[in-house]
Protein backbone atom coordinates (compact mmCIF):
# COMPACT_ATOMS: atom_id res chain seq x y z
CA UNK A 1 0.00 0.00 0.00
CA UNK A 2 1.09 3.36 -1.34
CA UNK A 3 0.62 6.33 1.60
CA UNK A 4 0.80 9.84 0.53
CA UNK A 5 4.41 11.84 1.97
CA UNK A 6 3.26 14.20 5.34
CA UNK A 7 5.19 17.80 5.95
CA UNK A 8 5.56 18.54 9.64
CA UNK A 9 6.25 21.75 9.67
CA UNK A 10 7.59 22.76 13.46
CA UNK A 11 8.21 26.73 14.16
CA UNK A 12 11.14 27.31 16.46
CA UNK A 13 11.77 30.61 18.09
CA UNK A 14 14.12 30.50 21.07
CA UNK A 15 13.68 26.80 22.00
CA UNK A 16 16.48 25.58 23.27
CA UNK A 17 15.13 23.95 26.26
CA UNK A 18 12.35 21.86 24.72
CA UNK A 19 13.44 21.54 21.10
CA UNK A 20 15.53 18.50 21.69
CA UNK A 21 12.54 16.35 23.38
CA UNK A 22 10.18 17.15 20.25
CA UNK A 23 13.01 16.22 17.81
CA UNK A 24 12.54 12.76 19.59
CA UNK A 25 9.10 12.67 19.86
CA UNK A 26 8.70 13.21 16.06
CA UNK A 27 11.82 10.99 14.80
CA UNK A 28 11.74 8.09 17.77
CA UNK A 29 7.50 8.05 18.65
CA UNK A 30 5.78 8.82 15.39
CA UNK A 31 5.18 5.73 13.41
CA UNK A 32 4.55 6.28 9.58
CA UNK A 33 6.64 5.19 6.11
CA UNK A 34 7.23 8.25 4.46
CA UNK A 35 7.27 12.00 6.32
CA UNK A 36 9.43 14.74 6.96
CA UNK A 37 9.76 17.36 9.79
CA UNK A 38 10.49 20.72 8.52
CA UNK A 39 11.69 23.08 11.17
CA UNK A 40 11.61 26.60 10.43
CA UNK A 41 13.71 28.15 13.43
CA UNK A 42 14.54 31.87 14.27
CA UNK A 43 16.63 33.00 17.23
CA UNK A 44 20.32 32.72 18.13
CA UNK A 45 20.07 30.44 20.63
CA UNK A 46 21.13 26.84 20.57
CA UNK A 47 18.41 25.63 19.16
CA UNK A 48 19.61 25.40 15.68
CA UNK A 49 22.32 23.64 16.69
CA UNK A 50 20.60 20.87 18.38
CA UNK A 51 18.61 21.20 15.50
CA UNK A 52 21.33 20.46 12.89
CA UNK A 53 22.36 17.52 14.96
CA UNK A 54 19.35 15.95 14.84
CA UNK A 55 19.27 16.43 11.16
CA UNK A 56 22.92 15.06 10.32
CA UNK A 57 21.23 11.92 11.89
CA UNK A 58 17.85 11.88 10.37
CA UNK A 59 17.40 12.34 6.55
CA UNK A 60 13.75 13.15 6.98
CA UNK A 61 14.73 16.43 8.57
CA UNK A 62 15.30 19.76 6.66
CA UNK A 63 15.88 23.17 8.01
CA UNK A 64 14.86 27.25 7.26
CA UNK A 65 16.59 28.91 9.77
CA UNK A 66 17.04 33.03 10.18
CA UNK A 67 18.77 34.50 12.93
CA UNK A 68 16.69 37.24 13.25
CA UNK A 69 12.47 36.28 14.18
CA UNK A 70 10.69 36.34 11.05
CA UNK A 71 7.61 35.89 12.83
CA UNK A 72 5.36 32.45 12.54
CA UNK A 73 3.51 32.79 9.24
CA UNK A 74 6.70 33.92 7.82
CA UNK A 75 9.00 31.03 9.26
CA UNK A 76 6.72 28.41 8.29
CA UNK A 77 5.94 29.91 4.80
CA UNK A 78 9.98 29.60 4.52
CA UNK A 79 10.02 25.87 5.49
CA UNK A 80 7.44 25.01 2.99
CA UNK A 81 9.57 25.65 0.22
CA UNK A 82 10.78 22.45 1.19
CA UNK A 83 7.82 20.58 1.58
CA UNK A 84 7.42 17.34 -1.07
CA UNK A 85 4.12 16.26 1.39
CA UNK A 86 1.12 16.20 -0.50
CA UNK A 87 -0.06 16.50 3.13
CA UNK A 88 1.01 19.23 5.78
CA UNK A 89 1.14 19.27 9.58
CA UNK A 90 1.33 21.73 11.67
CA UNK A 91 2.89 21.11 14.57
CA UNK A 92 4.36 22.83 17.71
CA UNK A 93 7.50 22.19 19.92
CA UNK A 94 5.35 22.42 22.67
CA UNK A 95 2.80 19.94 20.73
CA UNK A 96 2.72 15.72 21.30
CA UNK A 97 0.79 12.97 19.61
CA UNK A 98 -1.48 10.91 21.98
CA UNK A 99 -0.73 8.50 19.84
CA UNK A 100 1.75 8.99 17.80
CA UNK A 101 2.22 5.37 16.19
CA UNK A 102 -1.20 6.20 14.65
CA UNK A 103 -1.90 9.49 14.76
CA UNK A 104 -0.23 9.63 10.94
CA UNK A 105 -2.10 6.65 9.39
CA UNK A 106 -5.26 8.71 11.03
CA UNK A 107 -4.21 11.46 9.59
CA UNK A 108 -3.63 9.96 5.63
CA UNK A 109 -6.83 7.95 6.13
CA UNK A 110 -8.94 11.21 6.30
CA UNK A 111 -7.73 12.67 3.08
CA UNK A 112 -8.46 9.85 1.26
CA UNK A 113 -12.09 11.65 0.84
CA UNK A 114 -11.58 14.02 -2.28
CA UNK A 115 -13.77 15.98 -0.49
CA UNK A 116 -11.59 17.32 2.60
CA UNK A 117 -9.32 19.86 2.30
CA UNK A 118 -8.34 20.52 6.09
CA UNK A 119 -8.34 18.75 9.12
CA UNK A 120 -8.83 19.87 13.25
CA UNK A 121 -7.41 17.48 15.26
CA UNK A 122 -8.79 16.61 19.23
CA UNK A 123 -6.81 18.65 21.46
CA UNK A 124 -6.68 16.64 24.93
CA UNK A 125 -5.95 16.97 28.54
CA UNK A 126 -2.97 15.11 30.10
CA UNK A 127 -3.72 15.38 34.35
CA UNK A 128 -0.07 14.69 35.15
CA UNK A 129 1.02 17.33 32.68
CA UNK A 130 -1.64 19.93 34.02
CA UNK A 131 -0.36 19.89 37.76
CA UNK A 132 3.04 21.43 36.61
CA UNK A 133 1.14 24.11 34.70
CA UNK A 134 0.67 28.14 35.51
CA UNK A 135 -2.55 29.60 35.44
CA UNK A 136 -1.98 31.18 32.48
CA UNK A 137 -0.81 28.23 30.86
CA UNK A 138 -3.63 25.83 31.79
CA UNK A 139 -5.93 28.53 30.80
CA UNK A 140 -4.60 28.35 27.40
CA UNK A 141 -4.96 24.56 27.10
CA UNK A 142 -8.55 24.44 28.32
CA UNK A 143 -9.43 27.01 25.94
CA UNK A 144 -8.00 24.93 23.18
CA UNK A 145 -9.94 21.92 24.70
CA UNK A 146 -12.75 24.00 24.43
CA UNK A 147 -12.83 25.35 21.02
CA UNK A 148 -11.75 21.12 20.49
CA UNK A 149 -14.95 19.92 22.41
CA UNK A 150 -16.67 22.74 20.36
CA UNK A 151 -15.59 21.76 16.95
CA UNK A 152 -16.49 17.94 17.92
CA UNK A 153 -19.82 19.01 18.03
CA UNK A 154 -19.74 20.75 14.67
CA UNK A 155 -17.94 17.44 13.06
CA UNK A 156 -17.38 18.41 9.38
CA UNK A 157 -17.86 22.28 8.46
CA UNK A 158 -19.41 22.61 4.51
CA UNK A 159 -19.90 25.54 2.40
CA UNK A 160 -20.38 29.05 3.78
CA UNK A 161 -18.63 29.77 6.98
CA UNK A 162 -18.26 33.23 8.18
CA UNK A 163 -16.64 32.35 12.03
CA UNK A 164 -12.68 32.95 12.83
CA UNK A 165 -11.29 28.61 12.37
CA UNK A 166 -8.41 26.86 13.38
CA UNK A 167 -6.79 24.06 11.51
CA UNK A 168 -4.37 21.51 12.31
CA UNK A 169 -3.67 20.05 9.08
CA UNK A 170 -4.40 21.06 5.17
CA UNK A 171 -4.43 19.48 2.23
CA UNK A 172 -1.18 20.55 0.21
CA UNK A 173 -1.75 19.20 -3.18
CA UNK A 174 -4.69 22.08 -3.44
CA UNK A 175 -2.87 24.99 -3.30
CA UNK A 176 -2.75 25.93 -6.34
CA UNK A 177 -6.86 26.13 -7.35
CA UNK A 178 -6.44 28.84 -4.34
CA UNK A 179 -5.91 31.91 -3.93
CA UNK A 180 -4.12 32.75 -0.60
CA UNK A 181 -1.86 34.96 0.68
CA UNK A 182 -0.35 32.53 3.45
CA UNK A 183 0.37 28.43 2.67
CA UNK A 184 -0.13 27.91 6.49
CA UNK A 185 -2.94 30.98 7.76
CA UNK A 186 -5.43 28.94 9.09
CA UNK A 187 -8.52 31.65 8.23
CA UNK A 188 -7.22 32.24 4.83
CA UNK A 189 -6.71 28.28 3.75
CA UNK A 190 -9.83 27.33 5.44
CA UNK A 191 -12.17 30.43 3.96
CA UNK A 192 -10.43 29.81 0.88
CA UNK A 193 -10.93 25.73 0.89
CA UNK A 194 -14.60 26.16 1.56
CA UNK A 195 -15.23 28.37 -0.80
CA UNK A 196 -13.85 25.87 -3.76
CA UNK A 197 -15.88 23.30 -2.12
CA UNK A 198 -14.05 21.47 -0.28
CA UNK A 199 -14.63 20.91 3.77
CA UNK A 200 -12.51 21.68 7.18
CA UNK A 201 -13.19 18.11 9.15
CA UNK A 202 -13.03 17.37 13.18
CA UNK A 203 -10.96 14.36 14.01
CA UNK A 204 -11.28 12.66 17.01
CA UNK A 205 -8.69 9.73 16.28
CA UNK A 206 -6.21 12.15 15.52
CA UNK A 207 -5.60 13.60 19.78
CA UNK A 208 -2.83 15.54 20.75
CA UNK A 209 -1.78 17.81 23.28
CA UNK A 210 0.31 20.74 24.50
CA UNK A 211 3.26 21.00 27.42
CA UNK A 212 2.28 24.74 27.30
CA UNK A 213 2.46 28.02 25.68
CA UNK A 214 3.16 31.61 26.26
CA UNK A 215 4.37 30.73 29.59
CA UNK A 216 3.27 33.83 31.46
CA UNK A 217 0.69 37.11 31.30
CA UNK A 218 2.84 38.94 29.17
CA UNK A 219 3.80 37.15 26.36
CA UNK A 220 0.14 35.63 26.34
CA UNK A 221 -0.96 39.51 26.48
CA UNK A 222 1.35 40.16 23.26
CA UNK A 223 1.12 36.85 21.34
CA UNK A 224 -3.06 37.47 21.54
CA UNK A 225 -2.82 40.85 20.46
CA UNK A 226 -0.30 40.02 17.53
CA UNK A 227 -2.97 37.18 16.30
CA UNK A 228 -5.80 39.56 16.67
CA UNK A 229 -4.13 42.70 14.68
CA UNK A 230 -4.03 39.63 12.17
CA UNK A 231 -6.94 38.55 12.58
CA UNK A 232 -8.36 42.45 11.51
CA UNK A 233 -6.33 42.20 8.51
CA UNK A 234 -7.64 39.05 6.93
CA UNK A 235 -11.05 40.89 8.05
CA UNK A 236 -10.13 43.83 6.04
CA UNK A 237 -9.95 41.12 2.56
CA UNK A 238 -13.31 39.12 4.09
CA UNK A 239 -16.05 41.64 5.29
CA UNK A 240 -18.57 38.18 5.61
CA UNK A 241 -16.19 36.89 8.55
CA UNK A 242 -17.46 37.60 11.75
CA UNK A 243 -14.54 36.81 14.16
CA UNK A 244 -16.89 37.39 17.43
CA UNK A 245 -19.40 35.29 16.42
CA UNK A 246 -16.89 32.50 16.95
CA UNK A 247 -15.43 33.28 20.41
CA UNK A 248 -19.19 33.95 21.37
CA UNK A 249 -20.61 30.43 20.26
CA UNK A 250 -17.55 28.89 21.79
CA UNK A 251 -17.96 30.75 25.36
CA UNK A 252 -22.21 29.66 24.98
CA UNK A 253 -20.59 26.35 23.97
CA UNK A 254 -18.81 26.46 27.77
CA UNK A 255 -21.91 28.14 29.10
CA UNK A 256 -23.67 25.07 28.34
CA UNK A 257 -21.60 22.35 29.19
CA UNK A 258 -20.23 23.93 32.75
CA UNK A 259 -21.17 21.09 34.39
CA UNK A 260 -18.90 19.39 33.35
CA UNK A 261 -15.52 21.43 34.01
CA UNK A 262 -13.76 21.64 37.59
CA UNK A 263 -13.15 24.65 39.17
CA UNK A 264 -9.46 24.45 38.36
CA UNK A 265 -10.54 24.39 34.29
CA UNK A 266 -12.86 27.39 35.14
CA UNK A 267 -10.72 30.06 37.05
CA UNK A 268 -7.97 29.68 34.66
CA UNK A 269 -10.46 29.89 31.93
CA UNK A 270 -11.87 33.62 33.22
CA UNK A 271 -8.04 34.41 33.94
CA UNK A 272 -7.43 34.06 30.19
CA UNK A 273 -10.45 35.44 28.73
CA UNK A 274 -9.70 38.67 30.95
CA UNK A 275 -6.04 38.87 28.90
CA UNK A 276 -7.92 38.05 25.66
CA UNK A 277 -10.21 40.66 26.24
CA UNK A 278 -7.17 43.72 27.24
CA UNK A 279 -5.41 42.25 23.73
CA UNK A 280 -8.18 42.81 21.91
CA UNK A 281 -9.34 46.28 23.34
CA UNK A 282 -5.51 47.15 23.06
CA UNK A 283 -5.47 45.90 19.25
CA UNK A 284 -8.43 48.01 18.42
CA UNK A 285 -7.24 50.88 20.09
CA UNK A 286 -4.00 50.81 18.13
CA UNK A 287 -6.63 50.72 15.11
CA UNK A 288 -8.24 53.49 15.60
CA UNK A 289 -5.01 55.81 16.28
CA UNK A 290 -2.22 54.12 14.44
CA UNK A 291 -4.40 52.03 11.70
CA UNK A 292 -3.95 48.16 11.57
CA UNK A 293 0.08 47.17 12.08
CA UNK A 294 1.74 45.09 9.97
CA UNK A 295 2.07 41.84 12.13
CA UNK A 296 5.20 40.05 10.01
CA UNK A 297 8.13 40.86 8.42
CA UNK A 298 7.86 40.38 4.83
CA UNK A 299 7.86 36.45 4.60
CA UNK A 300 11.03 36.19 2.32
CA UNK A 301 13.14 39.25 3.50
CA UNK A 302 15.46 37.69 6.47
CA UNK A 303 15.61 33.76 5.23
CA UNK A 304 18.28 31.64 4.46
CA UNK A 305 17.69 27.82 3.87
CA UNK A 306 19.60 25.22 4.29
CA UNK A 307 19.11 22.37 1.77
CA UNK A 308 19.34 18.83 2.69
Amino acid sequence: MKYPKISLIVPVYNEQDIIEAVLKHMTQEIKYPDYEILLAIDGDDNSIKIARQYAKKFKNIKISYSKERRGIFAAENAAMELSKGSIIVKFDCDARFLEPDKALYNIAKHYNDPKIGALFFDCQYVPKEERKRSITVRGEVFVMKLVSNYMESVGTIKGKWNCFMVVNSVRNNILSKLEVDSIVDDIQFAYAALEKGYEIKFTPDVKYYKIGNPPNPKELFKQKRRNYNYWLRVKEKNENMRMYLFFWVVFKYFLKNIYKYKITEILPFFYWCMIFSLAIINANLMKIFKGVPKQHIEWYKIKRIEKK
